[in-house]
């Protein structure tokens, strides 16, 4: 037998690599649960002991190498996005690099957007924790969903759950010549203009108000969406993969969504004071 991998990570080390700080091999990891921040190595964060395991006393590595050849394919995609010089420039020149970035988003690259996208989705503990949540008003039994919610059957089932749906949204990537894109230990959620979350699993890629967000690199996030998401200002008719260049107000919205839905580590290339104001008003420390 091959050896094993103990650690597990449930956010890859090469995504996270992304946000190394300048000069380092580590990123800036700010705690929400306790107000720290640390610089750390990817290798060392957000992973759990044969967290992917079906059978933790007799592991295999079946799910977590089904993961790892999945990374290994898209990484190539994610090195050459974030390998584009896209740095401050004038307003009036901002189009030239939107073309750089159109012009990476080949059919493959796209599609290894997604796929990862949608793995990431359903591989870590806050989504395992949302769907047992969802599942407390049915008849379940709770060995029944310790079975079903074990986190490599859950991302092996899942994935095959909701893939295609996935494959079939289409992308928007918000170029930032400014400021940063932060990330965290849930980086990939769906949403919608409601009070309430989407289910999770069943409605991204069926209910046209539910959009997927995922940040990419720090100067490239990407909205998932349905083609009939918004069909009266031509949804239906915007190729697979559209780029456009965002202010600072909007990557500043978008990093808000990324720390109120963060389940305690938020990831960044450089210490944030921000996050921390924001997260003061977030809905999950108001109810710790």
């Amino acid at each position: 037998m091959s050896q094993l991998t103990k650690n597990q990570h449930n956010v890859p080390v090469f995504y996270l690599r992304q946000w190394f700080k300048n000069g380092t091999e580590k990123v800036v990891c700010h705690n929400l649960e306790n107000g720290s921040v640390f610089e750390v190595s990817p290798d060392n964060i957000l992973a759990r002991r044969y967290f992917y395991e079906e059978e933790r006393e007799n592991p295999d590595n079946r799910v977590e190498n089904i993961l790892a050849n999945m990374e290994g394919l898209c990484s190539q995609h994610f090195s050459i996005l974030n390998s584009l010089n896209i740095s401050p420039v004038r307003f009036t020149q901002e189009s030239k690099f939107v073309n750089v970035v159109k012009n990476t988003l080949s059919p493959d690259t796209c599609k290894a957007i997604k796929t990862f996208a949608a793995y990431q989705y359903l591989r870590i503990p806050g989504a395992i924790d949302q769907k047992r949540y969802e599942l407390t008003t049915t008849a379940l039994t709770e060995a029944q969903k310790d079975y079903l919610l074990n986190a490599g059957r859950f991302v092996d089932s899942g994935f095959d759950y909701i893939k295609d749906r996935f494959l079939s949204l289409k992308i928007l990537v918000l170029m930032s010549a400014g400021q940063d894109f932060i990330t965290s230990d849930w980086p990939c959620f769906d949403l919608k203009d409601s009070d309430s979350s989407p289910v999770l699993g069943e409605e991204i890629g069926e209910n046209p108000e539910v959009v997927a967000y995922f940040p990419l690199t720090p100067r490239l996030g990407v909205v998932l969406y349905p083609e009939s998401h918004a069909k009266h200002v031509g949804s239906h008719r915007m190729p697979e993969a559209h780029v456009i260049a965002c202010s600072d107000s909007t990557v500043r919205n978008q990093n808000t969504l990324v720390i109120q839905q963060a389940d305690r580590f938020v990831v960044a290339n450089s210490q944030k004071d921000f996050i921390f104001q924001v997260a003061k008003k977030r809905k999950k420390a108001n109810m710790a």
